[in-house]
């Protein structure tokens, strides 16, 4: 199998986003850019050139309903809507057909035939009194963080990485038949979330990764804009001036050299052979 350049990489999510688009449109569904993909459409009109992911995101009735009817040959929506060994608190739209992927943090029991993807991430409402919401964030960071290192648990061998990276996962192994799975904190967490009902607030903020906080007044997610982006255009929400400040500071200004580098560098994406 060829491993992907960064190119190919970004390429084919955009393949992966254009169908995404394509069925929002057609079923009256909202979705944004967000993250570092949105800093790109802002900064760049495409990619951060450094970029390895592609994220979006919706709020969370447009999400729920995305994750129970997006059908489209050749990719598969993954998320604890649709399958039980799914890892993580957020969605991902993966390739079936094209690619395949090695990677040493997994986010779902059974990889299958699952290839490339793009993030599809929750936006959900929250306190309107700010300490309330940090309150919140840190009551969500536990057990988030409790699955993320249940998770490495899971992780294979391999001949690939030193001996001491395999020592540390047979720890992990060993350790984790004494606790509970990660799903038991993904259950924890979900249930503290499925109780904030959406709309009766003013704020909104992303809760399925706990680690990209943006914190915004609903107002900024109230309409969607179309951007240029690469060779095409796709939809991010008319505040998201006010949500990158949020998430980045200052985000129009680049950050230094040495961090202009791809942030999944333990995944790894390869053509199949066809």
């Amino acid at each position: 199998m060829k491993e992907m350049t960064l190119r190919e990489i970004q390429m084919f999510s955009m393949e992966i986003l254009k169908v995404v688009h394509r069925f929002c449109v057609e079923n009256d569904i909202k979705y944004s850019l967000s993250f570092g993909t949105l800093i790109g459409a802002i900064r760049h009109k495409g990619f951060v050139p450094w970029d390895d992911d592609l994220d979006i995101m919706m709020l969370r009735p447009d999400y729920d309903r995305f994750c129970r009817t997006f059908k489209a040959q050749g990719f598969e929506v993954v998320s604890r809507h649709t399958r039980e060994d799914c890892l993580i608190s957020f969605a991902r739209v993966c390739d079936t057909e094209r690619t395949c992927v090695q990677s040493m943090e997994p986010w779902i029991r059974e990889q299958g035939n699952l290839g490339l993807w793009i993030d599809i991430f929750p936006v959900d409402s929250v306190p309107d009194d700010y300490e309330s919401f940090h309150k919140l964030w840190q009551e969500l960071k536990v057990p988030h963080e409790k699955a993320l290192k249940l998770r490495k648990s899971l992780r294979p061998f391999t001949k690939e990485r030193p001996f001491k990276y395999n020592l540390n996962t047979f720890k992990k192994k060993f350790l984790s038949i004494f606790k509970p799975k990660p799903e038991y904190y993904l259950d924890r967490k979900e249930s503290v979330v499925k109780g904030l009902k959406f709309g009766s607030t003013n704020h909104l903020a992303q809760l399925g990764y706990i680690g990209e906080e943006a914190y915004v007044e609903a107002q900024a997610m109230k309409e969607f804009i179309l951007v240029p982006f690469e060779d095409t255009k796709f939809y991010v929400i008319n505040g998201y001036d006010e949500f990158l400040t949020s998430r980045y500071g200052d985000y129009m200004q680049l950050p230094p050299e040495e961090q202009r580098v791809p942030q999944q560098d333990y995944i790894h994406f390869c053509w199949k052979d066809l």
